[in-house]
């Protein structure tokens, strides 16, 4: 092995002269450089090859350029470059190549080794590689489109990387995305044909039909046709031709038969009639005005009915009100929003004649209603959609919401929040407990405003149901028994709630930072705090056991610095496995801070 990195190491010696002789580096460093490359060989021609050994030579080979690089522009000197960078560019390219050699089923080496070519522009030695690499992971589509992009956009040389996307489709009949590249890139040889054409217009040069053809993009059109017949039931593989054609100025042509075929073949699928409908937006300009605005959104719109009429499935009706708010949700003059809002709202009632709506479908036009200030039919639909979907937290909760803002049309104060709190009870028992926490919530801060004498009330049923509702309120209600109560009426419920599962970590950290951020915070009444949480969490919760050290920590008796010593042996005793590192870990930085 000596002899080997021997002979290696000699042959650096002229590249390293080199730096010295032109004062890119200092001897002291070319010593440090030889001593480091020894170490790196050394690692490098074990018996066992490890792929970081080679990485960590490589990384120090790159760093070496990259000094080399901005030395260069430091002293101003750009001369023997063959004799420096070269050289160890073309060691890097050698290492990568045994790296490769010696773990071929890593892409992120070849990658890397790819990435490197590109930068110090070996495009020869790149194509080789891709060569290579196709040869060893041919599975892989990617890599046949990323082959056939280096060779259009760095090698300039659309007959190769038309050759290899073919090779790739030939391994990959069903890979969408070879398909597509392939169409983008015969669009993209099209359009650099039509702008050297626009160049050379001046002369009296005409074209054959072959090359007319070759400008209107017919081999794009070619590959299109055979992408589909290899993929003919994908839907939206179609519509990604179209999206790709969008990108040129010269392709009307074959987006209307893109869409043509689209309709013939499959005329009894939602998403063909969606893709229909959308295509007239895609000619609107930035300035349209409103009246062009709702020209071309009535086309839509009829292309949704005749879709409808065909199909009339719950899915066709759920794309044409997905449009219809979308539209709705762009800024535009009053008069086209509330032409937007009317039109939704007549499709919203018919399609809930014929069919039954979907859940998301019955929340957009409730929503849609109440901030258009249609306040009362928001809550007739969301009375009916709950009907419907009797367990849906989401309408519920809307519903509740929809109860609340009514109180403002109603006189009668009272009955009002009589009919507050039925919808809330019906909400509570109709929807899982589990899924309720947002509907808890609102009726909460609601009673805390409107209707206090219940609050109470309230918090004691909702910390019985789910722990997903009865840990967040327990907290809750511990902080506002001390806001609206007292501090002895904060710790009654403590010993209350405590007593009852489930109970978490927070709950106990709650009732510590409550009894801390008083005016003259009792010793005593924290340590009790701190022992509730240990003896529940200790086993697991290792900060627990840092914050009551902190806390004893923060008193400056003598007693305790022996109260902090117990408290140290009984958090490793109680503490399991992992645990037990971390909090070691925790008290030492805690001891280094203080």
């Amino acid at each position: 092995m000596a002899e080997f990195v021997q002979r290696n190491l000699e042959d650096t010696l002229p590249e390293l002269e080199q730096l010295e002789r032109v004062g890119l580096f200092s001897r002291d460093e070319i010593k440090s450089i030889v001593k480091k490359r020894t170490t790196l060989e050394y690692r490098m021609n074990r018996m066992k090859n490890d792929k970081e050994d080679f990485l960590k030579y490589i990384e120090y080979e790159k760093s070496i350029l990259k000094l080399v690089k901005s030395r260069r522009k430091r002293i101003n000197y750009f001369f023997k470059i063959e004799e420096i960078e070269d050289v160890i560019v073309v060691r890097v390219q050698r290492l990568y190549r045994r790296l490769c050699t010696l773990f071929p089923s890593d892409l992120s080496l070849w990658l890397m080794h790819i990435r490197f070519l590109r930068e110090w522009r070996r495009m020869g030695r790149m194509s080789e590689l891709f060569t290579k690499l196709l040869k060893v992971n041919s599975r892989v589509p990617g890599l046949w489109v990323l082959a056939a992009k280096t060779q259009l956009e760095y090698n300039h040389n659309p007959d190769d990387a038309r050759r290899l996307l073919l090779r790739g489709i030939r391994h990959h009949p069903l890979s969408q995305k070879l398909w597509t590249e392939y169409y983008r890139m015969e669009l993209l040889h099209a359009h650099k044909l039509n702008q050297r054409l626009a160049i050379l217009k001046q002369s009296d040069m005409t074209l054959d039909g072959e090359e007319t053809s070759l400008l209107k993009g017919e081999l794009a059109i070619l590959v299109y046709k055979k992408a589909i017949q290899s993929i003919p039931d994908d839907i939206r593989f179609r519509l990604s031709f179209a999206k790709i054609t969008s990108d040129f100025g010269f392709t009307d042509h074959i987006t209307d038969e893109i869409y043509k075929d689209l309709q013939t073949a499959h005329s009894d699928k939602e998403l063909t009639w969606d893709a229909l409908a959308r295509r007239p937006l895609t000619s609107l300009s930035e300035n349209a005005s409103d009246s062009q605005l709702w020209e071309v959104e009535r086309e839509c719109h009829a292309i949704y009915e005749e879709g409808a009429r065909q199909i009339g499935s719950p899915e066709m009706w759920r794309l044409y009100i997905d449009l219809m708010c979308e539209r709705l949700e762009i800024q535009g003059s009053g008069d086209i929003s509330d032409k937007r809002a009317e039109h939704l709202f007549a499709v919203l009632k018919e399609a809930s004649e014929d069919l039954e709506l979907r859940e998301e479908t019955f929340l957009k036009w409730i929503n849609t209603l109440a901030n258009t200030s249609h306040l009362d039919e928001a809550v007739a639909i969301a009375e009916k959609a709950i009907t419907v979907y009797s367990t849906s937290a989401d309408l519920w909760e809307l519903r509740l919401v929809l109860e609340m803002r009514m109180i403002a049309h109603l006189e009668d104060e009272e009955s009002h929040r009589e009919r507050i709190r039925t919808v809330f009870d019906k909400a509570v028992s109709n929807v899982k407990s589990k899924n309720a926490l947002k509907i808890w919530n609102i009726g909460l801060e609601w009673c805390i405003l409107h209707d206090q004498e219940r609050v109470d009330d309230l918090f004691e049923v909702g910390c019985k149901e789910h722990r997903n509702v009865a840990l967040p309120l327990k907290e809750c209600y511990l902080e506002y028994s001390a806001l609206t109560g007292s501090m002895k009426r904060m710790r009654k419920v403590y010993k209350k709630l405590k007593s009852e599962k489930p109970l978490s970590v927070s709950f106990f950290k709650q009732k510590i930072l409550l009894e801390r951020t008083q005016p003259n915070a009792s010793i005593t009444r924290l340590r009790e705090s701190f022992e509730d949480a240990v003896s529940e969490y200790g086993s697991t919760h290792p900060e627990l056991w840092l914050d009551y050290i902190r806390m004893e920590s923060s008193q400056q008796q003598l007693s305790s610095v022996e109260t902090i010593r117990r408290l140290h042996w009984r958090a490793k005793q109680a503490l399991d496995g992992p645990h037990v590192e971390e909090f070691i870990g925790g008290y030492t930085l805690m001891q280094l801070s203080l």
